[in-house]
C-alpha cells in the first residue's frame, strides 16, 4: 500500500504591518531562526510588585493579515525562574486589532522584579486559521474519551 501525501507550504511567510509608536519601541524577533516565538521587548521601565498585575507597553501596532491571528505567550525563563507570567495566557490578537499591543504580567513570587527598556518579557507566535461553521445535531458521535472531562487521560 503506497501513501501520496502532498507538501504543504509550510515556510510561507506572512506580511505583517507594524508601527513603533514611540523611540523606544523594537520590532519583534526571533533570537534563531528555526525558533516560533518573536521576542516582544519593553518600551518603559517597570517595577513588578509582588501578587499584583502590571499592565507591559511594546510600544507597537500590527496590523494581522485576514484568518491569522497572534498568540502573546510567557516567556518560559521568567516564569520559571522568577515567578512572572501573564495573566491572560495566551492573549489573542485578532486580525481586526490595530491597537497598541500590551501585556498583562502578574507577579507570583515573594519579590519585585524590574523591567529596563528593552527587556524581553513575552512572545508572539503567529496562527493562521479557517472559519468554522457549527452544524446543531442532537447527539454526537462516542469516541473513547467522549465526557471525561479534566485528567481523563492520566
Amino acid at each position: 500500500l503506497i501513501f501520496i501525501i502532498e507538501r504543504v507550504a509550510l515556510n510561507k511567510n506572512i506580511s505583517v504591518n507594524i508601527i513603533l509608536l514611540n523611540k523606544n519601541a523594537q520590532l519583534p524577533q526571533k533570537q534563531h531562526e528555526i525558533d516560533i516565538g518573536y521576542d516582544l521587548y519593553t518600551c518603559n521601565e517597570y517595577n513588578l510588585e509582588p501578587k499584583k498585575i502590571t499592565i507591559i507597553e511594546t510600544g507597537i501596532s500590527i496590523q494581522l493579515p485576514v484568518n491569522c491571528g497572534g498568540f502573546v505567550l510567557p516567556r518560559s525563563g521568567l516564569a520559571a525562574k522568577h515567578g512572572i507570567t501573564s495573566i491572560n495566557s495566551p492573549g489573542l490578537i485578532d486580525p481586526g486589532y490595530t491597537g497598541e499591543i500590551k501585556v498583562p504580567l502578574i507577579n507570583h513570587s515573594e519579590d519585585s522584579y524590574n523591567f529596563k527598556i528593552g527587556d524581553r518579557f513575552a512572545q508572539l507566535v503567529f496562527i493562521q486559521v479557517s472559519n468554522a461553521n457549527f452544524i446543531k445535531v442532537d447527539k454526537l458521535d462516542i469516541s473513547i474519551r467522549s465526557d471525561k472531562g479534566f485528567g481523563s487521560t492520566g
